[in-house]
């Protein structure tokens, strides 16, 4: 599986950065040999020298300009070839960060609701949120950066050699603990960062409490500064105490690896000593020698670096393509294979519908069978936590059930498009989206521009009374987020919720108790006019409040995932059970 994300990941760099790839390798080559062109330019420019001070006469001048020169050149190269790749790497590095982002919040926002019930999956999606592209790329420059160490080290190994084996043992040494250190900690790290997801993501919950516009005013009137201060000081200091132990012991270790390489360069230049002494090598071979201990040990730190890298990259990537892959067992959809479209004329049908959401033993729906005709009003009541809002979630494909089946015009919910089931049902949740967007926007989204029709839903819902008052009318910028922001009362983000329906033009609307938070008159008020808006349209009222009721055609009321009781308002009330005795709790509300 491991080589599977390697391939995943490798074909993603090469797909949308080939010529990434293939001008990193041209600078891994070009720089391998840099080193090597450094270490023999220093002999020769000071051999050349130290023959000059020795007052040899065959010395040719142009021989040393030369070498100066050619120096410069190399010091050019390597520079720029620096300056470049940091440029090519930024830009592909983008480039892979718009597909990755994309990927992941495709999965995200494709990914079945019920995912969202599920810690791991929340867990999962913060640890891979940051620095996707250059994480992706990592394993490919840390395989390029060993290739061009490669490259360096034997070309430093082939001019070693020729002064005495010896110095390539002594370089050696020092490899094996440092590929050690570097796999260790690199999973150290990993595991310490999937360790502290849930506690990182709950620090930063708090964080956002803390400095939230929509949470100031109850933490300064319920006294909560000090309760989330508290807590959030205390996951910051235990999340930081972890990460700086490991620090701590990472650079202790480093510095006993850095103790023994100066060790060794110092044993280095004491056997070189004796060649001095010896005059078998002049003083330009002396530098140069151990010039290239020194680079060799640099490139094999180096190799044995991104051998870590790569070690701890992959980590990454497998997390990150274990998200793009995840599915849940207590998930399953049996959707047809062949999704169909339709148009909806007949009637919508439960039948001994039963739902309990993943991760509960508790049944939310408990054999549930009812039939809406077309152009119907219905209403479902009940008391908070009844099963309405659960029952919506299924009805729109958003959850499966677990018994019985749904139909739309005689066909099982799994057997249609559920982009054309979208299409079709219109709801306004009692959570609806307030967009920071322009109150346009809001009503249209990302559907085209009719002027007409957005004109005639603002009129019908009341939005256009709202604009007038707007210093830009319907392009005024929504809520507080962004400067120069408008905010609006509940009830006027209400009409823009209800035109957003309207502009919609779907054939089923779903009212789902979007007016919890305004007063009872205020909200007997919607319920009529989203009846008068969507006359001759199929229309479910959702409310725990029954005046609305009064509006609709047929009744449901829901207790504990059952339902009790349905029928018009008239013979609920004869009844006089559970529907009764809830309107007439209720009925001084109104008066």
């Amino acid at each position: 599986m491991k080589n599977n994300y390697y391939k995943r990941s490798f074909y993603l760099v090469f797909k949308y950065a080939k010529y990434w790839v293939l001008l990193s390798l041209i600078f891994a080559i070009i720089t391998g040999f840099v080193p090597i062109i450094t270490v023999w330019l220093s002999k020769e420019i000071i051999n050349f020298i130290s023959s000059v001070l020795r007052g040899d006469n065959d010395i040719n001048s142009h021989q040393l300009w030369l070498l100066l020169f050619l120096q410069l050149i190399v010091l050019i190269i390597q520079k720029s070839i620096g300056n470049i790749k940091l440029y090519v790497n930024s830009k592909y590095e983008k480039k892979l960060d718009y597909i990755l982002e994309k990927m992941v919040s495709e999965k995200s926002v494709g990914s079945p609701l019920a995912f969202f019930e599920n810690a791991k999956f929340h867990n999962h999606l913060d640890r891979i949120q940051y620095n996707k592209g250059i994480r992706l790329m990592s394993p490919v420059v840390s395989t390029l950066n060993i290739f061009e160490g490669i490259i360096t080290l034997t070309s430093l190994f082939i001019f070693l050699i020729s002064y005495h084996w010896l110095l390539i043992v002594i370089v050696m040494v020092i490899v094996i603990p440092i590929i050690y250190l570097r796999v260790k900690y690199g999973k150290m790290e990993f595991q310490m960062h999937l360790h502290q997801t849930p506690k990182a993501r709950e620090q930063a919950y708090l964080s956002a409490l803390l400095t939230n516009r929509v949470s100031a005013s109850e933490i300064r009137i319920f006294n909560l500064k000090d309760f989330f201060l508290n807590r959030w000081a205390f996951l910051f200091k235990k999340i930081s105490k972890e990460y700086l132990t490991l620090i701590k012991s990472r650079e202790f270790a480093n510095i006993c690896i850095n103790v023994l390489s100066s060790a060794l360069y110092f044993l280095v230049s004491v056997f070189l000593l004796k060649f001095v002494r010896n005059k078998s090598i002049q003083i330009g071979d002396f530098v140069s020698v151990l010039q290239s201990v020194q680079a060799a040990e640099r490139s094999l730190i180096d190799i044995s670096y991104n051998i870590g890298e790569i070690y701890s990259d992959s980590l990454y990537i497998r997390d990150l393509f274990e998200f793009l892959d995840f599915q849940d067992s207590n998930y399953e959809l049996n959707e047809s294979k062949e999704n169909r479209p339709f148009s909806f004329n007949s009637s919508i049908e439960f039948k001994n519908v039963s739902f309990k959401y993943p991760y509960s033993e508790q049944q939310a729906l408990k054999n549930i069978s009812f039939k809406i005709e077309c152009g119907e009003k219905i209403a479902i009541v009940g008391q908070n936590g009844s099963g309405k809002t659960t029952l919506i979630y299924c009805l729109m494909g958003l959850y499966p059930i677990n018994k019985g089946e749904i139909l739309v015009d005689g066909i099982n919910i799994n057997d249609i498009d559920r982009s054309e089931l979208f299409k079709k049902i219109t709801v306004i949740f009692q959570d609806y989206m307030k967009y920071n967007l322009s109150l346009k926007r809001n009503i249209i989204l990302d559907s085209l521009v009719d002027d007409e029709k957005l004109q005639t839903v603002m009129s019908m819902s009341g939005v256009d009374s709202i604009t007038k008052n707007l210093k830009d009318g319907e392009e005024t910028i929504l809520g507080k987020i962004f400067l120069e922001g408008e905010d609006l009362s509940e009830g006027q983000w209400q009409k823009i919720a209800i035109s957003r329906a309207l502009y919609k033009e779907g054939e089923i609307f779903v009212l789902d108790e979007p007016t919890s938070a305004l007063d009872p008159k205020a909200e007997l008020e919607v319920y009529n006019q989203f009846d008068n808006l969507t006359n001759n349209k199929t229309g479910i009222f959702i409310s725990h409040r029954m005046a609305s009721a009064r509006l609709a055609d047929k009744i449901f009321v829901l207790q504990n995932g059952e339902i009790i009781e349905e029928g018009c308002h008239e013979t609920l009330m004869n009844l006089n059970r559970e529907y009764a005795q809830m309107y007439q709790m209720q009925l001084d509300w109104y008066k």
